[in-house]
């Protein structure tokens, strides 16, 4: 199913995309590039698919989770509604407050 996700965003077509993805589960790859697409026509598709994907980030530590962590959260910030962008960074803020290399590298959100 992930090639023909592919293939519909390859070919532009976002709403049959969005109605393919809602349908399953694809690779971490193909979600990230689903919630590049789904930014302009589809932010609140994108949304979610960044909450994923930073959900799953977030169950690990290290440096490498960390800057992955914060360049979703740097999309999200593009897509999101201001006040529930700050909502959840202040949320992700609290929850992991004993991560401090990760609460410095979001110091800049």
């Amino acid at each position: 199913m992930d090639e023909r996700l592919q293939l519909l965003l390859a070919e532009g077509a976002l709403d049959e995309a969005a109605q393919l993805w809602q349908q399953g589960q694809f690779r971490e790859v193909t979600a990230r590039e689903l919630a590049r697409a789904f930014e302009a026509g589809h932010p609140q598709l994108a949304v979610r698919l960044y909450g994923v994907l930073l959900d799953k980030a977030l169950q690990y530590s290290g440096d490498s989770f960390y800057r992955d962590a914060h360049a979703l959260l740097q999309r999200l910030k593009r897509v999101q509604a201001p006040a529930d962008f700050a909502t959840g960074l202040a949320a992700i803020r609290q929850q992991y407050a004993r991560r401090r290399k990760f609460i410095t590298l979001i110091a800049d959100l």
